[in-house]
């Protein structure tokens, strides 16, 4: 339980450094460390700690410590001691996750009060600002809802809000109660709807009251209402603070101890920073501060398995881009198997030996800025790819493997690169493996096919063909289509649309790559006649191409003697064989490639060639053939023509995850190897990864 508190508590980094911050109390944060007692802990540095009940020792005003959070039923309640740093006249913001249990005992009269919370004077009754909850008005208010309404006392004076707030009778809400001049506003953060009321307040500092009226009395104690996180600030945060990071604040305070309310949660503040994107356009991200409570905030919701890091556009402009902390491995540890306790190479970038990689949580789309592209992933956008056009910026980019070298990686900055085959291939391997499961995705029409034609298993659309769902927003589906099946896992490795990946091709139907994860590294030669590019040998070793180019004039040219591992397709253009050979038979011609299953794809059982480990960890080919289910049915798609040819399909670049209308094709282990590196479709764009290297 405590994990799960810890990783849904507030992210009091982020709070504690709010300026105006007064006390700070998050029961959840306290059970989870083992210091409940008569103390309600001010989490803030100020020191404001608060009294369970209406003496420091045990009495029958106590409220109860439950497991996520610190009920007051019937007579309990807790105090704040006198806030000092603040006045009751002034403009101050306490906000609040909390749930009502009930309203009061349905024997009493309609329409009377009792206290959720106040901020009071701790004198005589008056000079308060209370929220009140209330009997029904009529007995027609069903029993699923109580209300609440704003109560100003000033001396002799009682002002009440006009109108009530009605909120689920069970259910954890987010209140904020915000002063402004003489105008108080109480607003519900999930449903949107506020209560105003205009009074002249009292002066003096107050105290805070949790299930009372934190005068004197300590009167009108709550029936029953559990609170989990409360924020005093001595400031209108409505007026200092941004309205956007204040919203994805307040969607994580609340603690909940479901998956899904935790997504939800996830969901919102992901939306809000894309909201932010919009809202400040081609300015970009100039405040630092801001800057750094977003990652923050990331990283305290996520436990770290998710960050924000920020790209600049060269001209003082800055971007933010969700990413997913991945942490190293071994090859035995992807594989399961084995004895290669060495590490992946998706680890490896020249001599450095990473101790983690980043990936784009989802796949890339564009900010234009100073003139270029900034692939940047995001929540809630359409993903980049032809008939797009940038979330920032009016351009279009369309991105070409080339493109998406820049976009993803050069225009960027150091350690950003296009998302790696061998980065790609750990991700699909950690889920086969690890996890014991493949990520569905849109490949079918908004959906993943095989599951229930539900509005449920529906994301987003955000581009249309044939008047069907095309493109989905990113990371609108199910948490089904995360590649850990968790909040914070990488989104899209199974369809959508396509996803260029660097450091795989084939060349005249011969294997090639970029060694370990050198492909990371933007500042590399990736060319098609790159001295960088590597075959494989039978036993695994990368050896020199047998097919090289020339210049992007020559088609290539077979120089070897059949000593590099190559794709060996069955006859005919449509035929589901695909075996691993030294030379390259039945080779296509034009548009023609032919396609089989992933798990099929092997040695024919009859040569001496045994499917290298090197090829498996990479995701090139299985550990042995017959594994279609084991692989998610994914295919490998292919087009060889020959060396020396006209054909510009002699250099194609591998492209993962596949697209919307791919149905059960699409997957973690797709290999996409027919198109060249200019191609450009609205089925094709890019994914940005990061690496810290010395």
């Amino acid at each position: 339980m405590s994990d799960l508190l810890l990783m849904a508590s507030s992210p009091l980094r982020y709070l504690q450094s709010i300026p105006g911050t007064v006390a700070l109390y998050d029961p959840g944060r306290q059970i989870a460390t083992g210091t409940t007692g008569q103390v309600l802990t001010d989490f803030s540095g100020r020191g404001n700690h608060g009294q369970l009940g209406s003496t420091a020792g045990v009495d029958a005003n106590d409220g109860t410590w439950t497991t996520a959070g610190f009920l007051c039923e019937v007579s309990q309640f807790a105090l704040s001691p006198t806030l000092t740093d603040m006045m009751l006249q002034g403009d101050w913001t306490v906000g609040m996750t909390v749930k009502s249990h009930g309203t009061i005992p349905e024997t009493a009269a309609k329409d009377s009060r009792k206290t959720l919370f106040s901020l009071a004077l701790p004198g005589a009754e008056d000079g308060y600002v209370s929220v009140e909850v209330l009997a029904p008005a009529t007995e027609s208010v069903s029993d699923d809802w109580y209300s609440v309404r704003l109560f100003v006392k000033n001396g002799a004076t009682e002002t009440v809000s006009a109108s009530r707030l009605m909120l689920d009778k069970g259910l954890v809400r987010t209140l904020l109660l915000e002063a402004s001049g003489n105008v108080l506003t109480l607003t519900c953060h999930e449903t949107g709807e506020s209560i105003t009321v205009t009074a002249a307040r009292a002066e003096g500092n107050p105290r805070l009251g949790l299930g009372c009226l934190a005068t004197a009395t300590m009167g009108q104690p709550t029936g029953a209402a559990e609170f989990y996180q409360v924020i005093v600030n001595s400031r209108d945060l409505a007026d200092a603070e941004d309205a956007r990071v204040k919203k994805a604040v307040t969607t994580i305070w609340r603690t909940r101890d479901t998956l899904q309310d935790i997504d939800q949660r996830r969901r919102e503040f992901e939306w809000s920073l894309t909201q932010r994107v919009l809202e400040l356009d081609t300015a970009g991200f100039a405040s630092e501060t801001e800057r750094n409570n977003w990652t923050s905030l990331m990283e305290e919701m996520s436990a770290g398995k998710n960050t924000v890091k920020w790209v600049s556009d060269g001209n003082g402009k800055y971007f933010p881009s969700i990413l997913v902390r991945v942490p190293k491995m071994s090859v035995k540890d992807v594989l399961g198997t084995g004895t290669n306790t060495g590490p992946h190479p998706a680890f490896i970038v020249g001599e450095d030996v990473l101790d983690e990689f980043f990936v784009g949580k989802y796949k890339g789309c564009s900010i234009y800025s100073n003139s270029k592209h900034l692939g940047v992933s995001l929540y809630g956008v359409d993903p980049m790819a032809t008939s797009y056009t940038s979330l920032v910026g009016a351009a279009n980019p369309s991105p070409t493997f080339d493109d998406s070298l820049n976009y993803c990686g050069v225009n960027l900055g150091t350690g950003w690169h296009l998302m790696t085959n061998a980065e790609w291939a750990l991700l699909a391997l950690w889920c086969k493996n690890v996890f014991g499961t493949q990520p569905g995705g849109n490949n079918w029409y908004g959906r993943n096919t095989g599951e229930a034609d539900s509005p449920l298993n529906y994301a987003v659309g955000s581009f249309f063909s044939d008047n069907k769902i095309a493109r989905v927003a990113e990371g609108t589906g199910p948490l089904s289509w995360m590649h850990d099946g968790s909040p914070w896992g990488v989104s899209g490795l199974n369809g959508n649309i396509y996803e260029w990946v660097n450091g795989f091709r084939q060349a005249c139907g011969e294997i090639q790559v970029i060694p370990n994860n050198n492909a990371a590294d933007n500042a590399l030669d990736f060319t098609r006649d790159s001295v960088l590019w590597k075959a494989f040998g039978v036993d695994g070793s990368l050896v020199a191409p047998e097919v090289t180019f020339e210049g992007d004039s020559s088609d290539g040219a077979d120089t070897g003697v059949g000593a590099t591992l190559h794709w060996s397709p069955g006859a005919g253009y449509g035929s589901t064989t695909m075996l691993l050979a030294t030379s390259c038979a039945n080779r296509s011609v034009g548009t023609q490639y032919p396609s089989c299953p992933f798990g099929n794809f092997g040695p024919d059982g009859i040569s001496v060639i045994v499917t290298p480990e090197i090829l498996v960890a990479l995701g090139i080919a299985p550990p042995a053939g017959g594994q279609e289910a084991a692989h998610g049915n994914d295919r490998i798609y292919l087009r060889n023509p020959a060396a020396g040819g006209s054909d510009a399909y002699v250099e194609t670049f591998a492209r993962r995850a596949g697209f919307w209308g791919n149905t059960s094709d699409a997957g973690a282990f797709v290999v996409y190897l027919n198109f060249h590196r200019s191609n450009a479709t609205y089925a094709i764009g890019a994914r940005p990864a990061f690496v810290e290297v010395s």
